[in-house]
């Protein structure tokens, strides 16, 4: 269905990504933008931020084993790599169907519904930043590798140690954990950047102003035509000249 605005690429019956320059440039930069983004966050900062597997717990309770594998911050942290790699998709499926209203409409759908969620995730990691390394923070991915040295006391903390380390660590040593620091700024960045490609197609889409669109096929076709004629139209007027002579 080709409509008046059919879809996020299209204007007053205009396909803009196959004739207007501007935005073309605009969806193809973003596109790759988006595509080394996730590869980095993909195979740098998840592969970095590793999980704990089947460790032993507090002393106190010998022989039981946990892990961070499964739980809340192990399954976000995972979505944000499902999110990041089916929202690059959904803008490739919205160029390659732009001409469909029903596929254009659903995959911008997809697009808003999967960054909300991912802005929801950003404000998890964002609060957990918040809260780096506090005393009861057992689960927070921002804790300094460093924080059981302090923290050991609570026994809900799960700490593998009951003793102070080596050297001693006090409160004003830790710092927020560079890998998750690293993770979190990532999807900070990718998420604005998701923001502002939202903004720009639904500026294009619904906006009043008129859309100026240089069509190269028709040109090359005038100039053809004018290269044809013009020469015909000067031997006309030479032919006359001469016998008017």
């Amino acid at each position: 269905m080709n409509g008046r605005n059919a879809g996020p690429f299209f204007k007053n019956g205009v396909d803009l990504y196959e004739n207007d320059k501007g935005i073309r440039w605009f969806i193809n930069i973003f596109r790759f933008l988006f595509v080394v983004g996730i590869f980095i966050y993909i195979s740098v900062f998840i592969h970095n931020l590793r999980f704990k597997h089947t460790y032993f717990e507090n002393p106190g309770n010998p022989g039981v084993l946990t892990s961070d594998r499964y739980s809340f911050n192990w399954v976000i942290t995972m979505l944000t790599v499902i999110i990041n790699v089916s929202l690059i998709t959904f803008i490739f499926f919205m160029v390659i169907f732009r001409n469909n209203f029903g596929c254009g409409i659903t995959w911008f759908i997809l697009y808003i519904l999967f960054f909300a969620l991912l802005v929801f995730i950003i404000i998890a990691y964002g609060l957990q930043y918040s809260h780096c390394n506090g005393p009861n923070e057992v689960d927070n991915m921002c804790n300094d590798p460093k924080w059981c040295c302090v923290h050991f006391t609570n026994p809900l903390n799960q700490c593998p140690n009951t003793i102070p380390c080596a050297p001693p660590i006090t409160q004003s040593d830790l710092s927020p954990n560079q890998d998750f620091l690293a993770l979190f700024w990532t999807l900070v960045v990718l998420g604005a950047l998701y923001f502002i490609f939202i903004l720009i197609i639904l500026f294009y889409w619904f906006s009043d102003e008129p859309v100026k669109i240089v069509d190269e096929q028709e040109q090359e076709q005038e100039q053809e035509i004018s290269s044809v004629i013009l020469p015909m139209t000067s031997k006309k007027k030479s032919h006359g000249l001469r016998k008017r002579k």
